[in-house]
C-alpha cells in the first residue's frame, strides 16, 4: 500500500518534515508581512515629495497584496518546473529589485508599478 511502511504505521507527510515547513513558512510571512505593515514608514518622505494622499498609498499596497494572493496561480507551475530554489532565488530578487526601484520612483504610477507589481511578496 502506498503510504504505510512495513509495519503498516503511517508515513509523516513530507517525510517527517512537515513542522519544519510550516516554521519556515511562518518565519517567511512574519518577514513579508512585516514589510508590509511598514511600507508607509519606508517610503515616508517620498509620498510627502510626491504629495500621495492616503488613497493612493492604499492602492499601492493593496495591489500588492492582492497580486501576491494572485500570484499563486502562476507559483504552483513554476515550482513544479524550476524546483523550489529557483523559484525562492527569483522571488527575493525581484523583491530586492521592486525595493530599490520604488525608492527611485517620481510617481504615483511608478511606485504602483515598482513596488504593486514587481516586489510583489
Amino acid at each position: 500500500m502506498a503510504g504505510r511502511s512495513r509495519d503498516a504505521q503511517p508515513l509523516p507527510p513530507n517525510g517527517g518534515w512537515g513542522w519544519f515547513i510550516v516554521l519556515a513558512y511562518s518565519i517567511s510571512s512574519t518577514v513579508m508581512g512585516a514589510i508590509i505593515q511598514s511600507f508607509t514608514l519606508l517610503y515616508k518622505d517620498t509620498f510627502t515629495e510626491l504629495h500621495m494622499s492616503a488613497t493612493k498609498i492604499a492602492v499601492v499596497a493593496n495591489t500588492n497584496i492582492a497580486l501576491c494572493l494572485v500570484s499563486g496561480l502562476f507559483l504552483g507551475p513554476l515550482l513544479r518546473r524550476y524546483g523550489h530554489r529557483k523559484v525562492a532565488v527569483l522571488g527575493s530578487i525581484l523583491v530586492f529589485i521592486g525595493m530599490v526601484l520604488t525608492g527611485f520612483a517620481s510617481s504615483f504610477l511608478q511606485i504602483c508599478f515598482t513596488y504593486g507589481f514587481i516586489t510583489c511578496e
